[in-house]
């Protein structure tokens, strides 16, 4: 992992390239350079990553490091975003994606993890790179969620496709009794 911290612009820029790792023997360089940004009257952080993502631990630890800083912090993505990393760019007041970047959020543990409040963080994030044209891949439970901002959606049962259209059409008149039955038990109570 390459992960710096510079002042740029009255601001303080933080880089993030590679995999998640070996943030022990990062650590102390890092948070010193943080805390010397801090002291020198710099508030906002903007974040460049580049990851295929990595330790989620300690994305953790890199987000509390970051989090010092008392202003704003914004972010960017380059080629890849994804998974460990994801967790860092959605601590960001405002994160952006160039057109042929890939964002992935994955969660190994299947479900939704977290404090409701990080859950609804999570998926402003994701409205919000949608909105900006972002083509992204999703796999849900958050039904309203999927409703408001798919372009498409495919409903899947035991691994295969049941139904798939445009979503006025899957969450307004779905066709299939499988997908009625579904979303009648997520959109009704």
């Amino acid at each position: 992992m390459n992960l710096t911290a510079t002042a740029e612009n009255g601001r303080a820029r933080i880089e993030l390239k590679g995999t998640i790792s070996k943030w022990r023997e990062t650590e102390a360089e890092f948070t010193s350079k943080v805390e010397e940004l801090i002291k020198s009257g710099i508030k906002d952080v903007h974040i460049y990553i580049n990851s295929p993502g990595g330790e989620c631990f300690e994305a953790n630890e890199i987000v509390n490091v970051i989090k010092k800083f008392p202003g704003k912090i914004t972010g960017e993505g380059g080629a890849l975003v994804a998974s460990a990393a994801t967790y860092i760019a959605i601590n960001c007041t405002s994160f952006s994606m160039p057109a042929n970047g890939l964002f992935m959020i994955h969660q190994v543990s299947g479900g939704a993890c977290g404090k409701v409040a990080d859950i609804e963080s999570a998926l402003e994030v994701m409205r919000k790179l949608a909105g900006e044209g972002l083509t992204m891949i999703i796999v849900t439970h958050e039904m309203a969620f999927a409703r408001d901002v798919s372009s498409h959606v495919a409903f899947m049962a035991g691994g295969v496709i049941v139904e798939e259209g445009e979503p006025s059409q899957i969450f307004g008149a779905p066709k299939q009794l499988q997908t009625q039955e579904f979303l009648s038990r997520f959109m009704h109570g």
